[in-house]
């Protein structure tokens, strides 16, 4: 294990946000009433309802708006419109999820390119991108996490795979080791999330001034 990682490392906890556990229940019935399955590939297994948790945690208790970058079937984005902590949620996407699960009228989703967002300079409280820059090339990973920066006013929370075994799948892009995240990163704090998985997580946090 890489030097950066050796004191960061966090196996993830079960969910524990009442939230969160509310919507998961939701979720699957919904998912298996239109789709007919509640498990199974493209579906949020038991780790990835723990690193949803893991990012509820690490969201400021001051942050009133927020965006959810790459909203993907919708388990995040309903989570933080549901727990009415927030006063303006919003999510966006490059194209519509076939399979989005709809539990609330209390955000607002854009289809929209991460590389190009239509919003004002740190006109979000917090922004999340989870799972997202992996499977964008060259060019447009940097004009993303560079759009990331410029909308966000408070903190910005990202994750990528570390260390992902070669060859790469054909949906990823890009792959990171710790001399690849401290280049592309330098300003966050870097935590390896996950490690009971054959791939962990790196979650970057980057944190602003008002």
């Amino acid at each position: 294990m890489d030097q950066l990682f050796l004191a960061e490392q966090t196996k993830l906890e079960p969910v524990s946000n009442s939230t969160l556990l509310e919507v998961r229940q939701k979720f699957d019935e919904e998912y298996g009433r239109r789709f007919g399955k509640t498990a199974g590939k493209g579906l949020y297994s038991e780790t990835d309802w723990r690193r949803l948790n893991w990012v509820m945690d690490q969201i400021p208790k001051d942050c009133k708006s927020l965006l959810d970058v790459g909203t993907g079937p919708g388990a995040l984005i309903n989570t933080l419109a549901l727990c009415e902590r927030f006063d303006e949620v919003n999510g966006i996407d490059v194209r519509k999820y076939s399979k989005f699960v709809g539990l609330s009228d209390k955000f607002t989703l854009e289809i929209m390119d991460a590389t190009n967002m239509k919003f004002e300079d740190k006109q979000f409280d917090c922004v999340i991108c989870m799972e997202v820059i992996e499977h964008l090339p060259d060019g447009m990973m940097e004009a993303a996490i560079a759009e990331l920066r410029r909308v966000t006013r408070k903190r910005l929370i990202m994750s990528v795979p570390f260390k992902e075994p070669e060859p790469l799948p054909h949906y990823h892009l890009q792959r990171f080791d710790e001399e690849r995240i401290q280049r592309v990163f330098p300003r966050a704090a870097y935590e390896l999330v996950g490690v009971e998985r054959p791939t962990p997580w790196v979650f970057l946090t980057e944190c602003f001034r008002d």
